[in-house]
């Protein structure tokens, strides 16, 4: 199963590297299958298999024989002079997370202080929430007038279309108590 899931991530590579219009278009609106997901994918494997395992219909879940590269998540980098300044010659942005300092974040939260989506940006800016609890924000956990928020919805995107869910923090069985604005 996993093979084909990489299988398939390398067709739809192949398929937008080869600028065939029929080819590219088919894979238009497909993702690929990221090392994070692969992980996910297994560790859901092997808790739908441990039951099995412990009432005797298996005798070993199989999902643990499975080997997976590893999931490094790329450490960010901060935005600074030398980078922007390459990046503004070349137009190549030199890390996959790249960050912004404190003062930068001001500056762009001045620039777009009249922008209707500016509350979420500042929301986000100050309390360091990830995107989707942002967006996922609900009135009825919003306190305004303690100038705090209760972190319990989350927009979540299954491939191409979005849904409603619990916050990672929540999914793992930690509460979150109110985030303030710093």
């Amino acid at each position: 199963m996993f093979e084909a899931i990489v299988e398939h991530n390398e067709l739809i590579a192949e398929y937008r590297a080869g600028g065939d219009p029929k080819k590219v278009a088919a894979v238009k609106w497909q993702r690929p299958v990221g090392p994070a997901s692969l992980h996910r994918i297994k560790e859901s494997l092997r808790a739908i298999l441990r039951p099995a395992v412990d009432q005797g219909l298996l005798t070993h879940n199989v999902a643990k024989l499975v080997e997976l590269p590893p999931a490094v998540r790329p450490k960010p980098k901060l935005w600074n002079p030398e980078r922007v300044a390459k990046w503004r010659r070349t137009g190549q942005v030199l890390y996959p997370v790249m960050v912004w300092t404190a003062d930068k974040a001001g500056q762009f939260l001045g620039f777009i202080v009249n922008h209707p989506l500016y509350a979420l940006c500042h929301l986000i800016a100050y309390t360091g929430l990830r995107r989707g609890e942002g967006c996922g924000q609900r009135r009825s956990d919003t306190y305004l007038d303690a100038a705090c928020i209760e972190v319990a919805n989350q927009i979540v995107q299954y491939g191409w279309e979005t849904g409603q869910g619990r916050p990672r923090s929540l999914l793992h069985g930690a509460r979150r108590q109110p985030s303030a604005p710093r």
